[in-house]
């Protein structure tokens, strides 16, 4: 229950409170649910000495009783070059502290803060939509993730033959600098370093918890020209030309569940096992990768990257070169003006209005939407 002594907060944590933080976590996101408590493993790249000060929290005495957890990266992708988002991780609130509106300042405090360091975009994924668009949020951004069987991997090219594959679960720093090149080439999603790409593979990658990533590489005279990082059942990232990617997916199927099997020999039966399924994320475009899937018209099912808030739309819009679209701003009401069109949009229109997928507008409609993405392991 509540205690009588005045709640400290919303303020940034230090790494004093870092170990409560965690308790609070898990408490609510993990043991409540009949969990381990795994945040810690889960995302040691948030939580850490180096980022609890962009951790938001209220204490009563000793306890953190609520708080929002931020993890800051730039993003690219179709034209879009450095744009600053800050995801938001565990927004809880112990049980008895519940109806006194903690958590909704914790979130909005860490919006501010967010805007504070730089931040264009706050980012996050949620299955409570409604509570979080109130405060802003909107549903917006294009994941897509299709469904690759026997029928349809066919029509993926095969690799060129002078290719050698190598098959992995050990992330060494060999390995990871190579993924990170790649991922620097293609200019889709998070911006990598080999630190980051160490610590995003490093945290939740326990297979006793959930099953560990594994990776794909092919390589000409030694040196990586394409990879996929896989996780159970599912490729959830990729990288390099669109025909080698392709062909490296095709690789990947075939490595993981053979060749088509269930050929009955006239007047014999016998058991055969269900079809296997190889899914595969990707965004709408922004890669010819991603065109040639769409191309392709495979089993696809599109959803919301997740939930966008619009923190600095003038940047966004310089970072895509879109100098000639200006925006003004009063009690969050935009009004976005280009030669003789104009259109005026809140804040949760305007994520739509930047990153759809519905055109909520024909304003700027040659250049709007754009491209939002980051992937899957860039989750928070």
């Amino acid at each position: 229950m509540k205690s009588s002594v005045n709640l400290d907060g919303p303020r940034c944590a230090n790494v004093t409170d870092l170990a409560r933080i965690l308790d609070l976590a898990n408490e609510v996101m993990r043991l409540g649910k009949g969990m381990n408590p795994t945040i810690a493993n889960d995302y040691s790249f948030i939580y850490n000495r180096e980022n609890v000060e962009n951790i938001v929290i209220v204490k009563d005495g000793d306890r953190v009783v609520s708080s929002a957890a931020i993890w800051t990266n730039s993003v690219e992708a179709a034209g879009i070059r450095n744009i600053r988002t800050g995801g938001i991780n565990c927004v809880a609130t112990l049980p008895g502290y519940r109806g006194y509106g903690l958590a909704t300042k914790v979130l909005q405090a860490a919006v501010k803060h967010m805007e504070q360091i730089g931040c264009h975009i706050g980012r996050l994924r949620t299955g409570i939509s409604n509570w979080y668009h109130r405060l802003g949020w909107e549903n917006a951004g294009f994941s897509c993730t299709y469904r690759l069987v026997h029928s349809n991997i066919v029509l993926f090219p095969e690799l060129p033959g002078d290719l050698k594959l190598t098959f992995g679960s050990e992330f060494d720093d060999k390995t990871i600098a190579s993924i990170v090149r790649l991922r620097q080439s293609d200019q889709l999603g998070g911006v990598r370093t080999l630190e980051i790409m160490r610590d995003l593979l490093a945290s939740n990658n326990d297979s006793s918890l959930k099953g560990g990533s594994q990776y794909c590489l092919a390589l000409r005279k030694g040196s990586p020209v394409a990879y996929c990082i896989t996780k159970e059942d599912k490729i959830t990232e990729w990288g390099g030309s669109v025909e080698l990617v392709s062909g490296l997916v095709r690789a990947c199927f075939y490595h993981k569940f053979g060749a088509r099997e269930g050929q009955l020999t006239p007047g014999h039966q016998e058991k055969v096992s269900s079809s296997p399924e190889l899914m595969l994320v990707a965004p709408k475009n922004g890669h010819p990768f991603a065109d040639f899937l769409d191309s392709a018209l495979l089993p696809v099912s599109r959803d919301y990257w997740g939930m966008l808030y619009i923190i600095n739309p003038q940047s966004i819009l310089d970072s895509c070169g879109l100098y000639d679209i200006s925006v003004t701003e009063s009690n969050g009401i935009f009004t976005l003006t280009r030669s003789n069109e104009s259109v005026t949009v809140n804040r949760q229109e305007i994520a739509k209005l930047f990153f759809g997928p519905e055109r909520i507008s024909d304003f700027a409609s040659e250049v709007l939407p754009l491209t939002f993405w980051e992937w899957p392991l860039e989750d928070v």
